[in-house]
């Protein structure tokens, strides 16, 4: 017990100061596993004491370098099989009636960082 406790310690040291082994990567198979919602708790994070969560799991997975922002664990979440065909380039958005609602007033709900505020919400 002694002897797995220390692995532990070397363990989470290595993550925090982001020099992983070989041996270590493959240990991260629970951090995957909770960044694709397979479970709800990964036992690193626990370690660590980061939060238990896939955003959190995702963010780790990033910045250690094991998944680059090209990994995305949408489809795997959502339950898309992985050899899904996907769209490629501009999908065609079919032509429709719109209401104007410009002369109701509104409140823009993006985030204060978003190049283009076109989100809002609106009562009457």
């Amino acid at each position: 017990a002694e002897k797995a406790e220390k692995e532990r310690v070397a363990f989470c040291k290595r993550v925090k100061s982001k020099k992983l082994t070989k041996k270590d990567v493959e240990r991260f198979v629970d951090v995957e596993d909770l960044a694709l919602m397979r479970t709800n708790s990964s036992q690193i994070l626990k370690d660590l004491e980061m939060t238990q969560s896939p955003d959190v799991a995702l963010s780790l997975l990033l910045d250690m370098g094991l998944w680059t922002d090209r990994d995305d664990p949408w489809p795997v979440r959502c339950g898309i099989p992985a050899d899904a065909p996907r769209a490629e380039g501009k999908v065609a958005v079919p032509e429709e009636e719109r209401e104007d609602l410009r002369h109701l007033t509104s409140v823009a709900i993006d985030d204060a960082d978003a190049d283009d505020p076109d989100d809002a919400i609106s009562c009457e």
